[in-house]
């Protein structure tokens, strides 16, 4: 059982930086205020612990950037603070070795090729040494722009080095190879290269490729799939026009390779036998829709210890005793709270704890084993804790062909269904497979303080509700999952929790396009629009992906349309579409995005027939994703200036 002890705080000092001056006593808080409060929120998490249970590594935002943070468990002093970057940003980190982490970094950069300029996202891994604080490039003898932070195996017999797999360019072309990389001093040389068909590989304990996914694509552009192991094949599929299998890793006794399946009749996980080729369900039905499961991959031994799904009470199952067996201690000192163990040093002595409750951050402690003491680090929005935060509550309505929608209304802090109507926002979440949950949100948690009630529909097409209504989603990118969204506001005026036409609608990536449609097509119930990073030109994007490629294969099942299907395109396209817009429209886009394109923003723009109706805000040094302190407070406090002109609060 796990054993309460006095917080052991270390000095989360995360959460006090500023871009405002806070608001003063009494005084009520400005658009301006909200948006440096939840701007903030957000910032930290992600926590790694060293393999000797020494050192606990964070994401976190002191210096606006995203950086990272080091505790020393067994010191009361101040983190060790990895700064960002100049020109990069940080998307990964993990422990090699007990003094050393690597962190993966993203490099953004506009290049000429021979359509023109096209922007490009690099990803290289640097080698952090928390005892000398020196950062080493690793590969950098490759100057060339390469991806090199795919980490194929940690060494524990050997803590000086790791392996990394990539494509090298040679001149016959390239070769998948990998690469035993020097941690000291970045170099790194090969040791063994795959296929020149090779899409990736899973190594066993010895650093050694255990199985390797070979890809071809035919010349009538459909795609075959191998997985072999010891130069026998495990696992065919022919003439695919959609990716249905992933290798995630090897199973704990090393015997078989766990893959993910989606194609007709198979969705989710399996072992896949590495001398018969048995294939074998794992059964996962406890932890909720196979759709919204997702592995636990030791980072260390790269095996698959266990499974998390992602919905409003998240739960785990370990097939590591040792973990099961904590987790079901830890649980049951919070019986209120989400409990998940995130993260856990060699001997499982010290594991990362995680826990949340609806609607509200999360707590991050440090359980040692040995004594069943558990030691917080933090919260991920420390600044937010003694602060009223809006009630979130799943509801359910009804789509216009009667397909039952789920959505999470939040409320004004204080505030209830009686005190509506209120001011009313939807926001639809991007992807589009993905979903919402009852998890603390930064954005909609914004928008309740300023006094926005906010509906976040989980439209036809959303993870989360079984592969049925996945697959509802197909063909309808423009159609009904966007009139999925509408349908909550008729239900939210039907409730008495908005007006008729008072209604704005907010999103990011797909999220954005919705909103931007639903300005088109809802005109009569929606007063205005936001989209961040927003598709607006579905064709745009199509055009930019390989003909006959597994993406856009995936991207005109969704749209059901073509890059040739003109109509089609032009109906579900804000951008050819521009001269109908009749509501304030507010763009909201990272410059350095190559998920979404800036040019889907800025195209919008040079279009010009909108009348004035469409303004853009560009956030310089920005990527798809929001994840820095500076990113999410422009969004907020450039909407909520947006809406507080078009849709007052207060």
């Amino acid at each position: 059982m796990v054993r309460g002890t006095r917080m052991n705080r270390l000095k989360f000092f995360l959460a006090a930086t500023a871009i405002l001056v806070a608001a003063p006593l009494g005084s009520a808080e400005t658009t301006e205020e909200i948006a440096e409060l939840f701007g903030r929120a957000d910032a930290a998490g992600d926590a790694e612990i060293s393999p000797d249970g020494r050192y606990v590594t964070m994401f976190c935002s002191p210096m606006v950037k995203r950086s990272i943070c080091i505790f020393d468990t067994q010191s009361q002093s101040d983190p060790i603070i990895v700064p960002p970057l100049d020109q990069a940003r940080f998307v990964n980190h993990y422990w090699a070795n007990t003094s050393k982490i690597i962190i993966d970094i993203e490099i953004f950069e506009t290049l000429r090729v021979s359509s023109g300029m096209k922007d490009f996202e690099f990803q290289r891994a640097v080698s952090f040494d928390v005892t000398t604080k020196k950062p080493v490039l690793l590969m950098k003898q490759y100057s060339e722009y390469l991806d090199t932070n795919d980490l194929a195996a940690v060494l524990p017999s050997d803590p000086k080095h790791v392996l990394f797999d990539m494509y090298v360019w040679r001149a016959a072309g390239p070769t998948y190879e990998v690469m035993k990389v020097n941690l000291d001093k970045g170099t790194a040389t090969t040791v063994d290269r795959g296929s020149r068909s090779s899409a990736g590989a899973i190594y066993n304990a010895n650093a050694e490729i255990a199985a390797e996914m070979i890809y071809q694509l035919q010349p009538n552009k459909l795609h075959n799939l191998q997985i072999v192991a010891g130069g026998k094949t495990l696992m065919e599929r022919k003439d695919l026009s959609h990716w249905p299998v992933d290798m995630i890793g090897l199973d704990a006794p090393g015997k078989s390779l766990v893959i993910h399946l989606d194609e007709p009749g198979q969705l989710g996980y399996f072992r896949l036998g590495l001398t018969d080729g048995k294939q074998t369900p794992i059964n996962l039905s406890e932890l909720g829709e196979a759709d919204t499961v997702y592995p636990l991959v030791d980072m260390r031994t790269r095996a698959v210890i266990g499974f998390q799904s992602d919905t409003d009470r998240p739960r785990q199952t370990f097939e590591d005793p040792v973990l099961s067996k904590h987790l079901k201690s830890v649980s049951k000192a919070f019986p209120h709270s989400n409990v998940s163990l995130t993260a856990w040093n060699d001997d499982r002595s010290k594991l990362v704890v995680r826990t949340e409750k609806p609607g509200a951050p999360a707590d991050v402690y440090v359980l040692d084993t040995s004594t069943s003491a558990l030691s917080m680090i933090g919260n991920e929005a420390e600044h937010l804790l003694d602060r009223k935060l809006g009630t979130v509550e799943a509801v359910t309505y009804k789509a216009a062909d009667g397909l039952e929608i789920e959505a999470y209304l939040t409320l004004p802090p204080g505030k209830s269904k009686a005190d509506g109507p209120f001011p009313f926002i939807l926001l639809p979440h991007g992807g589009p497979e993905t979903h919402d949950t009852l998890t603390f949100d930064w954005w909609t948690q914004a928008y309740a303080s300023a006094g926005y009630a906010v509906l976040q529909p989980n439209f036809r097409g959303s993870t989360g509700y079984g592969k049925k209504f996945l697959e509802a989603g197909y063909g309808e990118f423009g159609g009904k999952m966007v009139s999925d969204v509408l349908d909550g506001a008729t239900w939210a005026v039907a409730q008495g929790l908005a007006k008729s036409g008072e209604i704005c609608a907010v999103g990011a990536s797909y999220g954005g396009y919705s909103a931007l449609m639903l300005a088109l097509d809802g005109a009569s119930q929606i007063k205005c629009a936001v989209g961040v990073n927003a598709v607006t030109n579905p064709r745009g994007m199509l055009s930019d992906l390989r003909r006959g490629g597994f993406t856009e294969n995936y991207w005109e099942r969704y749209m059901g349309a073509s890059v040739f299907d003109e109509a089609q395109l032009k109906r579900m396209s804000p951008t050819a579409r521009v001269g109908e817009f009749k509501r304030p429209i507010l763009l909201i886009a990272g410059k350095e995005d190559v998920t979404v394109p800036f040019e889907q923003s800025e195209g919008i723009m040079r279009v010009g027939k909108s009348g004035g109706k469409i303004s853009l805000h560009a956030l310089d040094g920005e990527d798809h994703y929001l994840s820095s302190t500076r990113a999410r407070y422009e969004v907020l406090s450039k909407s909520l200036a947006f809406l507080d002109q078009h849709l007052p609060a207060k």
